[in-house]
């Protein structure tokens, strides 16, 4: 499953064409990725993961977001939700924890956004300027 979430969130080098090498760069990227939270509901699951951010103090961005599955293994019916700021890996489970279960509870999660001039905000995307487009599985201006 998070080798399936991963392909969804993240782009492969426009060099890597190859069906070998295209598996080899999301196994490689799967590697570097942490299951923090799931939750079963509405005909599908809810998921909270992170990966690492650039950055010299070793943070991690959170993904959160909602799939289906057609027979427990494969994932339909993506969307990622929200995106964190970057956070040290234990902050980031304490806050990722919170959003989470807001998320699941579906509860407004607006106070949460990061708005211009605001320094501790907690989601990053959706913001302002960028929403997540289902269609195309990516953060679109």
């Amino acid at each position: 499953m998070l080798n399936q979430i991963v392909r969804k969130t993240i782009q492969k080098p426009k060099a890597i064409s190859s069906e070998s090498e295209i598996n080899a760069y999301y196994e490689t990227q799967t590697k570097t990725h942490l299951w923090h939270f799931v939750h079963e509901r509405n005909g599908g699951f809810y998921y909270f993961i992170s990966k690492p951010a650039p950055s010299l103090y070793g943070k991690r961005t959170g993904l959160a977001g909602f799939f289906k599955t057609t027979d427990h293994l494969n994932i339909s019916g993506f969307k990622e939700i929200f995106q964190t700021t970057k956070m040290k890996e234990q902050d980031l489970v304490d806050s990722g924890g919170i959003l989470f279960t807001k998320m699941v509870n579906g509860e407004n999660l607006n106070s949460f956004h990061s708005k211009p001039g605001q320094k501790e905000a907690l989601i990053e995307l959706p913001n302002d300027t960028h929403y997540y487009d289902s269609a195309s599985q990516s953060w679109e201006e």
